[in-house]
């Protein structure tokens, strides 16, 4: 009896912190989160890390008293799974950055080490919640969640810079990005519809419709268009499935078929009058109704997508590693990037998971996270044809995971969705195979030295892998605040670099960063002194990151700027020798990159090599013409020469070349062709005075 108890005080135990883990997208806010750098996303992380850990440690007192019970079964779900991850963990050490791959940046901290936390953490709940009962009140607590982070993104609509929300037209809740809402409005929206249909009592049947009903709103204000499309694909493909399941001539297969054509009228008349202020009013309906695929992000997002599939030509089989996107997109940057703004010309990920995980994890990676959707979407249909699941069950399971894909091929996975993807699975697992769970064995209480040793390790792990990197993490915002506010940080940022997180490559750039950003605040106060010794302190942590990650273009470009301004205040050369050697080194990796060529143009001149400005410049504008910056510093260069024949060509190159300017680049042409007129008629004067003479 005495072990029975242990036995079931584990299990309660193991589903009450699986139910605190789902928690983890509401857990934002208060003293303690605004400590961190990037709040909406490294305390969640740390979160559902420790949270995993805890319930591996739990499940692996229950395993040990009772294998046969609690371990693992080969479902084909549980296969995929595995699949994945070996794939995933095969591309992380094969890959061009196995470091940014196993740990990510903690602006998003998904690398391989977290990812084995949300796999590990499917696992143990289908291993260890074997019935539809052991499910019912953690499917009603991620309802409950769901909606609670729904009803926070509506006060953000009533109060738009509530909860860091910054005045945004999209909410974003205590997510932080409206993508992410808008997900979890779609994950809720589908949760709140299956316990519809599975709970009995009139109030929670109440409790789920009006859980669906916040789902819907979520994605709504969330306002992502392929949240809104995964949507749609998912009701079609419900609204199919009932349709031609039900008998010929039943009620329900009539009223489907006229949803269906009700639906094709109704999204054909969006599009048809998608101009009138009628369909402009509705919200998300718009911004999809005006979806063009030549211009603004689309016209980007199409073009990043293009740049990952040329690099996935470069590592077709197991690619250039999870998370390492950006360097097979700054390898095929293309120049025409730059004509929508420099906010459009730095991609980390595809958005398009579809892109991104051919391009990190090549053809493997792609069929081992298809794969995973092919199992479950089989899994449902047969158990349906079986007649061992319910067909409201079954439908609803393939539409929130075709809805889930077709969301992800216009985004990506985040830590919410790692966390609703898994449960869901694991839930569904659990349900489609309960007779490969009916192991019985006597718990056997495991010896007191055995769990000792699993809470030790545990908390070990713990405090290496989660309160480290959150004490640097703090310390780094510290470093960050004390110079934004004139204080000296150095004490802060070494104090964050001696604790040696994993991540303390980001603290290092966020430091360099930060610092040039106030470095002219610095100069103008008559600290330059104490300026120099910051910058030569960055100038050191960037160099250790050009070590770890020796293809990194962005953390090269910071690394020049601290040249230009170590070179402002010290007026020594050295400087700008360096980041001239650093910039000829590095444009192999970005060969189209303007910021890399404007950089290196303005450190040639201010070594006086004009010639090498000049070409640098003619490289920019010959990648792409259409670009008005390259001309104009071009333009620049010629009129401090008083080159007034080359302004001219760079005056005809642009009339020629730019279709289109905006008001600031019309002004500052109007300057160059004032400058040139002036010339020309200069040049008249002269003539007609020779002539005179």
């Amino acid at each position: 009896m005495r072990k029975n108890n242990l036995q079931q005080t584990l299990e309660i135990l193991f589903k009450i912190l699986v139910g605190v883990s789902l928690f983890m997208p509401v857990f934002f806010g208060g003293p303690v989160a605004q400590k961190f750098v990037f709040p909406f996303i490294v305390p969640k992380i740390l979160y559902i890390r420790t949270a995993a850990v805890l319930l591996l440690s739990v499940y692996s007192v229950l395993l040990l008293g009772s294998v046969k019970k609690y371990s693992l079964v080969k479902t084909p779900i549980n296969i995929s799974i595995f699949v994945f991850l070996l794939s995933l963990t095969i591309s992380t050490f094969v890959g061009v950055d196995p470091y940014k791959s196993f740990w990510d940046s903690h602006e998003r901290m998904l690398g391989l080490f977290t990812l084995f936390h949300f796999i590990f953490y499917y696992y143990v709940l289908t291993s260890v919640l074997r019935k539809e009962e052991d499910w019912k009140w953690l499917l009603r607590s991620f309802l409950f969640v769901g909606m609670l982070v729904a009803f926070i993104g509506v006060l953000q609509k009533g109060n738009p810079d509530f909860l860091y929300n910054r005045g945004a037209y999209r909410v974003s809740a205590t997510l932080g990005n409206a993508i992410y809402f808008s997900g979890l409005g779609l994950f809720t929206t589908y949760l709140g519809a299956l316990l519809f249909w599975k709970e009995e009592h009139r109030y929670w049947k109440i409790y789920s419709a009006v859980g669906t009903l916040l789902g819907l709103l979520a994605i709504f204000l969330g306002g992502t268009r392929g949240t809104f499309l995964g949507l749609l694909a998912g009701i079609a493909f419900a609204l199919f499935f009932y349709a031609f399941t039900s008998e010929k001539g039943s009620k329900t297969r009539k009223v489907t078929i006229g949803l269906i054509i009700a639906g094709v009228v109704l999204l054909s008349s969006i599009f048809f009058f998608k101009n009138t202020a009628f369909v402009k009013s509705i919200p998300l309906v718009n911004r999809l109704s005006s979806i063009s695929l030549s211009g603004g992000t689309a016209k980007t997002r199409i073009m990043a997508w293009e740049s990952g599939l040329r690099g996935y030509l470069d590592y077709p089989v197991f690619g250039w590693g999870p998370n390492n996107f950006f360097y097979a997109f700054n390898q095929y940057y293309q120049a025409e990037f730059l004509r929508f703004s420099w906010s459009e010309t730095w991609f980390d990920n595809a958005h398009n998971v579809l892109v991104n995980t051919l391009t990190t994890q090549g053809t493997v990676g792609l069929l081992s996270y298809l794969g995973m959707f092919g199992v479950i979407f089989w899994a449902l249909f047969f158990a349906y044809r079986r007649k061992s699941i319910d067909k409201h069950v079954a439908a609803i399971g393939i539409a929130f995971f075709l809805g889930h894909l077709v969301h992800n091929f216009f985004v990506f996975e985040n830590p919410n969705s790692y966390l609703y993807f898994f449960f869901f699975l694991a839930f569904y697992n659990s349900i489609l195979y309960p007779k490969m769970h009916e192991e019985k064995e006597t718990f056997v209480f495991p010896s007191l030295f055995s769990c000792g040793l699993i809470v030790v390790i545990a908390f070990i792990v713990i405090y290496l892998t989660n309160i480290i990197p959150a004490r640097a993490n703090m310390a780094s915002l510290q470093s960050l605040i004390s110079i934004n506010s004139g204080v000296d940080p150095i004490e802060s940022y070494n104090r964050a670099i001696e604790i040696r997180s994993p991540h303390i490559d980001d603290i290092r750039h966020d430091f360099a960063k930060t610092l040039w950003t106030k470095s002219s605040d610095y100069f103008n106060a008559g600290r330059k002194d104490e300026a120099v010794k910051l910058m030569l302190l960055a100038d050191k942590g960037l160099d250790e990151n050009h070590i770890l990650h020796p293809m990194d273009v962005r953390s090269y470009a910071l690394h020049d700027q601290i040249y230009d301004r170590l070179y402002d205040a010290t007026q020594d050369k050295q400087w700008l020798e360096k980041g001239k050697v650093m910039l000829e080194r590095v444009l192999p990796y970005s060969p189209e990159r303007q910021q890399l060529l404007y950089s290196l143009s303005y450190t040639l001149l201010r070594l006086g090599d004009i010639d090498g400005a000049i070409d640098a410049l003619k490289k920019s504008i010959q990648d792409d013409p259409q670009v008005v910056e390259g001309q104009l510093r071009l333009a620049s260069v010629y009129r401090q020469e008083e080159d007034f024949e080359n302004l001219e060509k760079v005056l005809e190159s642009i009339d020629k070349n730019v279709p289109q300017l905006r008001p600031t680049e019309a002004s500052a042409v109007d300057k160059v062709r004032a400058d040139v007129n002036e010339w020309k008629s200069q040049q008249a004067s002269a003539s007609e005075d020779t002539k005179t003479k």
